[in-house]
């Protein structure tokens, strides 16, 4: 399966939700995108994929596997099993490959660590830290914002990546009950986005970030409260799920720019509510998933300094979780394409001559598959 996406070359012009002015680019790249799919026997339909070296990789989230392929899509073996082991990981929710080559998985508050070779290694559980009381929590919550205790793991967008040599951070949340995004307007402008863990203690050394200023003209939206990053050489690079821009920051996280378009066609007529009730509607939480646009992913290309990010524009209310999807490309913080893209599309790594993304993960037909793909110059694009 071979196709051309994109091959939109007139001007096109967009609109910002929270920039009404008008904003244009002119299409540079097309992307020529294929499919392979991967052999496999054993196949729960929940999990991900994953590239670190010449290696695909699919972390079976519910058999907690880690099956491996080559580039080419051949079988290359199986690691790890499920089991009540002290070594074995009970359900694998999160990955990171470490700069030494080994492996990082997340199961809830603990991390399991494997060898280059997927030799266990042994394990630890995220230490909160616990400086402050309980009840001095419960009942001034906006004086601790600060403090890691308020926190936990953020389950939408739930990603990780190496800070320093010796720390990681990720996203985190608070579902505080005086605290959180449900029923806090403070939440929105005090909230810490990320916490810094140390990988030799376990324990988080601090939280930081705040949410988007866009997040301010709306009421209370919280099943869109995400946010995302990607890491680009010197720099960070943070999106927010309800906000067109991209903020840029320098590795000790400070500010550097921001930049980015609205994308096409996207529902931003967000449900807002701010009832308590809303956290237990499960309902709500999967037409706001499926119906509206929002801003999901982004991945930086270090080879060709491209920063891709994903997003979707809203459908109709589907029980698959299905919502129509596009990527941008920007380089040098200029918008240079704009192309509808296939489901659960997430860019993972480039491995020239091509780009990878996944991917196929359909339970019914019990196939797996990954796209791989190649940004091309259109010829006819001109200059801005």
């Amino acid at each position: 399966l071979s196709y051309i996406l994109g091959v939109l070359v007139a001007l096109t012009v967009l609109y910002s939700c929270s920039q009404p002015e008008k904003e244009t680019y002119v299409q540079r790249y097309e992307l020529v995108l294929d499919s392979l799919i991967l052999p496999l026997d054993n196949f729960s339909g929940k999990g991900r994929l994953e590239i670190y070296g010449d290696t695909i990789l699919y972390l079976d989230e519910l058999y907690a596997q880690a099956t491996l392929y080559t580039l080419a899509g051949d079988s290359a073996g199986r690691k790890l099993n499920k089991g009540r082991n002290y070594a074995e990981i009970p359900v694998i929710e999160n990955y990171l490959h470490l700069p030494d080559g080994s492996h990082l998985l997340m199961e809830g508050w603990n991390f399991y660590h494997y060898s280059k070779a997927w030799e266990y290694r042994g394990k630890f559980r995220i230490n909160w830290s616990g400086r402050v009381g309980y009840n001095d929590l419960m009942l001034e919550p906006e004086k601790y914002v600060d403090v890691p205790d308020m926190y936990e793991l953020s389950y939408i967008h739930s990603q990780i990546s190496m800070l320093t040599d010796s720390t990681i951070f990720f996203n985190i949340d608070t579902e505080h009950m005086r605290f959180n995004a449900f029923t806090t307007e403070g939440y929105y402008k005090e909230a810490r986005t990320f916490a810094e863990l140390s990988l030799r203690t376990g324990r988080v050394k601090r939280v930081f970030g705040k949410k988007s200023p866009a997040y301010r003209q709306y009421a209370f939206v919280p099943h869109l409260i995400g946010q995302y990053f990607a890491s680009g050489g010197p720099h960070f690079y943070v999106g927010y799920e309800v906000d067109p821009k991209i903020y840029q920051y320098d590795r000790d996280f400070n500010p550097i720019t921001e930049f980015g378009v609205a994308g096409i066609g996207m529902n931003t007529n967000y449900v807002e509510s701010n009832t308590v009730e809303t956290a237990d509607d499960t309902k709500a939480f999967h037409a706001s998933r499926t119906t509206e646009g929002y801003y999901t992913h982004l991945w930086y290309s270090p080879e060709r300094e491209l920063l891709f990010r994903t997003y979707t524009t809203g459908g109709k209310y589907n029980r698959m979780k299905q919502n129509p999807k596009r990527l941008q490309i920007y380089e040098d913080r200029k918008l240079v394409a704009d192309v509808d893209v296939p489901d659960r599309f997430r860019v993972l790594a480039y491995r020239a001559p091509y780009y990878y993304a996944e991917g196929i993960l359909d339970e019914g037909n019990s196939r797996l598959g990954i796209y791989r793909f190649q940004v091309n110059t259109l010829a006819q694009s001109g200059s801005e």
